[in-house]
């Protein structure tokens, strides 16, 4: 079965710029995708071979080969019925892709609103992000966020003692949340007040209010099963695949690896905001437009600066990112992820539900360890939250026979202090649009390893799927180890360090060799 959505006319084609990224030769492995039947169409043609003159058989050959081409030109693919779960950055930007090569996508995410608050979170605009948003939205990366040409390393008077020359340019979550809805379905905000969609062959809804609680087999393809919070009552979408997009804590991911467990090295990560127009000037000009690191015994923080309220880039106008890395002390894990109504929060107690005294608490710890402008900055912050530093990969990528995909925070969650998390996502959601295929594609072949999906190609499914899960876990392990090189004994960090090197051998040279 699938979805009936309405249609939008046709745009000009836009040029494409190969995906980027690693490029593998994919060899025999232990993570081989699941492979479903194979979907051949009839290949008719009729054999004019004739008499036994060699220019009658020359003929005949000729005219067998043109008429096989016309046939498989016939066999072209329709559009596919994709079912997004998840409404964010990862989904969106995979959404676009898929609805750029025509196939039709419904987009089903559980806030109950379009009108996103924002985490607070940086968005890094890496290599693959920034390419997204300028190839494909055609955003200029240089008004979409703020460039830092590099860290400063402080002491405990916040005088530099080091850079890292690393250039990185860091947008916020709601700025390129904003935009991507504003180009995938014309949503307009205060961020994007003249928001225009950009017209394709496929079709776009974003449907809010949406509590997936599972996926299951239907017929030839797959269902969705859902619970509309509104009325509560249980609603069923049919589609041809679905991608589960929906965060670190994603409920389908726990469906399809229910053993699954995280890494969790035992260390929280505090958070906040503060508009650099309400800082002391004094303040304003230590943070302001500066990437800054500090570290102290067993713990660190990091600031910069991400665009203000409705994306504003103007002086004054920007955020200070607050991150603070440290082992929890005046309470236990359990109890700082306890909200304000008593409910205990996986790994993130949001903005406005974080128990007063926790905080005020950590307040406390923050004047006896931070450097005092630091410490200032702390004071200042109106919503803080904080997360339990997890990571994890999936074992997998693709399941129910090429029908379901993991990708994002869904397939791998990084710890966030190598600021990767959304250049994986971009990495993954334009792989995972390259292997399915656009609408006139010649239909799904067979693989040697079996018969392919009746929807997608299965050999290219597993290139990608070895691709991403090679280079998802070599970013995970890596920021595990850069994590441990501020929190651990020296011991732990070389151990890690030692894990990363392992890694990259491993998935280079047992299961992909770069081309």
């Amino acid at each position: 079965m699938s979805l009936a959505l309405q249609d939008h006319a046709t745009a000009e084609s836009v040029q494409k710029r190969p995906w980027q990224g690693p490029s593998y030769n994919v060899d025999k492995g232990p993570w081989q995708s699941i492979i479903g039947r194979m979907w051949y169409g009839p290949l008719s043609y009729q054999d004019f071979t004739s008499s036994e003159n060699p220019l009658d058989t020359t003929l005949s050959a000729r005219m067998a080969e043109k008429s096989a081409a016309a046939s498989s030109l016939a066999e072209r693919r329709g559009p596919l019925n994709v079912v997004i779960i998840g409404g964010s950055i990862a989904s969106l930007m995979v959404a676009f892709l898929l609805k750029k090569k025509g196939h039709n996508i419904t987009i089903l995410e559980q806030s109950t609103t379009s009108v996103r608050e924002g985490t607070a979170a940086g968005v890094g605009l890496a290599l693959h992000v920034r390419t997204f948003f300028e190839d494909e939205l055609g955003i200029d990366g240089n008004a979409l966020g703020i460039l830092h040409k590099g860290f400063e390393v402080l002491d405990q008077n916040l005088n530099v003692k080091a850079f890292i020359p690393k250039p990185t340019r860091v947008t916020s979550w709601d700025c390129a949340y904003y935009q991507l809805r504003a180009k995938f379905d014309g949503l307009k905000s205060s961020y994007v007040k003249d928001a225009e969609m950009i017209v394709t062959k496929g079709t776009a809804i974003y449907e809010v209010g949406k509590k997936v609680l599972k996926v299951e087999p239907e017929g030839n393809g797959m269902a969705t099963v859902v619970e509309d919070i509104a009325t509560g009552k249980s609603q069923r979408y049919y589609s041809d695949i679905i991608i589960a997009a929906d965060g670190a804590n994603s409920s389908i991911r726990r469906q399809l690896n229910p053993n699954l467990a995280r890494e969790e090295p035992g260390y929280v990560l505090w958070r906040g905001t503060v508009r650099t127009g309400d800082l002391p000037s004094d303040t304003r000009a230590a943070f302001e437009n500066r990437a800054l690191v500090w570290a102290g015994t067993y713990t660190y923080a990091i600031t910069y600066t991400i665009p203000g309220d409705d994306g504003s880039l103007e002086p004054g106008h920007g955020h200070i990112n607050f991150v603070w890395y440290t082992w929890p002390t005046h309470s236990s894990a359990d109890d700082i992820l306890t909200d304000t109504t008593g409910h205990r929060h996986r790994s993130t107690v949001p903005k406005g539900k974080l128990r007063p005294e926790i905080w005020k608490a950590q307040v406390e710890i923050a004047k006896n360890v931070l450097p005092t402008k630091l410490y200032e900055l702390v004071c200042l912050i109106e919503t803080p939250f904080v997360t339990k530093v997890t990571s994890m990969c999936a074992p997998k990528a693709a399941y129910f026979d090429n029908k379901v995909f993991l990708i994002g925070d869904a397939l791998t969650q990084a710890q966030p202090n190598n600021g990767q998390g959304a250049n994986l996502a971009a990495f993954a959601a334009k792989g995972l649009a390259e292997a399915i295929g656009k609408v006139g594609d010649p239909a799904p072949v067979a693989s040697k390893k079996g018969q392919a999906s009746p929807f997608v190609d299965a050999g290219k499914i597993a290139k990608w799927e070895r691709t991403v899960l090679a280079t998802n876990e070599v970013v995970r392990v890596d920021s595990v180890a850069f994590g441990s090189r501020y929190l651990h004994t020296r011991f732990w960090t070389f151990w890690r360090y030692l894990r990363v090197w392992l890694f990259r051998w491993w998935y280079k040279k047992l299961l992909c060799r770069m081309e």
